[in-house]
């Protein structure tokens, strides 16, 4: 069996502002370094086998902030869902500009749980019976969630804080989620529901 606790990055000033980021690269905010604070105080008597980053500027904040002295690993499978024409936009303005929810040039939902699936795969396999955090996205974490549980959570209706933790658990080849989004170890002001594309 292998273990993978998946952590959202902290708030950004685009979160905050309710605007789609995807693979818009946005650095953490006031709010976010707080957020990435906790997780830090939170998991700081855990043993990870290896820190896993996306690639963008906020997971790979946060994780630093988590891993110590550790090594980073950064890894494009848990990079953001692309968003297309959409990043950028405010919810209202995607609403207008996009009723359908279709943007044009962004990664299907289907194409990122399948890249995402692909990356905790190779964790499993190369960290076998180990711990591995992966800091990641909102939209990698609900696609993750709605994949393991066959669209019982995740996509279109799980909302997610930054900071949030999702405890997984390969075995046999078969990912089990045994929590998700846990905020118990974040200050009650510092925590932000958003909506999963941001």
């Amino acid at each position: 069996m292998t273990k993978v606790l998946l952590v959202r990055h902290g708030e950004t000033d685009w979160n905050r502002e309710g605007r789609v980021q995807g693979r818009t690269d946005i650095l953490l905010n006031h709010r976010g370094v707080k957020q990435a604070e906790y997780c830090r105080r939170a998991l700081k008597d855990m043993t990870f086998d290896c820190v896993v980053s996306s690639p963008l500027a906020r997971a790979r904040e946060t994780a630093a902030f988590i891993a110590g002295p550790r090594q980073i690993i950064v890894e494009d499978a848990f990079i953001e869902r692309h968003y297309g024409m959409a990043e950028g936009l405010t919810i209202e303005e995607c609403r207008q500009s996009y009723p359908d929810r279709r943007y044009p040039y962004e990664e299907t939902l289907f194409a990122m749980q399948e890249r995402v699936m692909r990356g905790l795969h190779k964790l499993h396999e190369e960290y076998l019976e180990q711990k591995v955090l992966v800091v990641t996205h909102g939209g990698v974490i609900n696609g993750v969630l709605a994949f393991v549980t066959k669209g019982t959570y995740g996509s279109g209706k799980t909302r997610l804080s930054h900071g949030g933790l999702t405890d997984l658990e390969c075995i046999d080849g078969h990912w089990i989620v045994h929590q998700f989004n846990v905020v118990n170890h974040l200050d009650s002001k510092e925590i932000n529901l958003s909506n999963e594309k941001r």
